[in-house]
C-alpha cells in the first residue's frame, strides 16, 4: 500500500500576514482598554499616557503602511504639522503627535507612516499623508490647496521605500 502523499508547502503572503498582524494588535490594544482611552481623551493630548499615545502611533503607522502601499511611486501629499511647542515641552511629542494625526485622518482620511520606512529627509518621525497618491507633483500640490492647506502645512513628496526596505 502506497502512503499519501505529503501536503503541498504553502507560502505565506507577507502583506496577508502584515495585515493579521496589525489585527491582532487592534485586538489586543483593545483589551487594555487604549482604545476607549483614545475615545475618551481625544481631545486632550495629555489624557493619554506617553506609553499608550506610541502603541496608538505603532498600530496607526502599521496600517498606514499597509494602505500606503498602492502610493509607493506616485506624489502624495505630506501635511506638516506646527512643532514648536514640543521644542519646549518634549514630554508632549506622542500625544500630541497622536492628536494631530486623528484630526488630519478624520478631516482628509490622512494615513500615518515611519518615516524610517520610506525615503523621508530628517529623523525617525511619524509623517502624515494624504489618502492617495497623484501621477505629478502638481496634483499633490492641488490636493493640499483644495484641503485648504498652505504650502508651509502640505507639500508633495514623491513616495519611494527607504533603500534598506526595498
Amino acid at each position: 500500500m502506497q502512503s499519501p502523499d505529503p501536503p503541498a508547502e504553502r507560502s505565506i503572503d507577507p502583506q496577508k500576514f502584515l495585515a493579521a498582524v496589525a489585527i491582532c494588535m487592534v485586538v489586543a490594544l483593545a483589551s487594555f482598554g487604549v482604545l476607549r482611552a483614545i475615545e475618551k481623551h481625544n481631545q486632550t493630548p495629555g489624557g493619554l499616557s506617553s506609553q499608550d499615545a506610541r502603541l496608538v502611533l505603532e498600530l496607526a503607522a502599521t496600517t498606514g503602511r499597509l494602505q500606503a502601499r498602492k502610493s509607493v511611486g506616485t506624489w502624495v501629499p505630506q501635511l506638516l504639522a506646527d512643532r514648536s511647542k514640543e521644542a519646549r515641552f518634549p514630554a508632549l511629542l506622542p500625544a500630541s503627535v497622536l492628536l494631530d494625526y486623528r484630526t488630519a485622518s478624520k478631516r482628509f482620511g490622512a494615513l500615518l507612516l515611519r518615516s524610517t520606512d520610506y525615503d523621508f529627509d530628517g529623523p525617525d518621525a511619524y509623517v502624515s499623508i494624504g489618502p492617495k497618491g497623484y501621477k505629478s507633483a502638481g496634483k499633490a500640490r492641488a490636493w493640499c490647496q483644495a484641503a485648504g492647506l498652505a504650502s508651509d502645512r502640505c507639500i508633495a513628496k514623491r513616495l519611494a521605500r527607504a533603500p534598506d526596505k526595498r
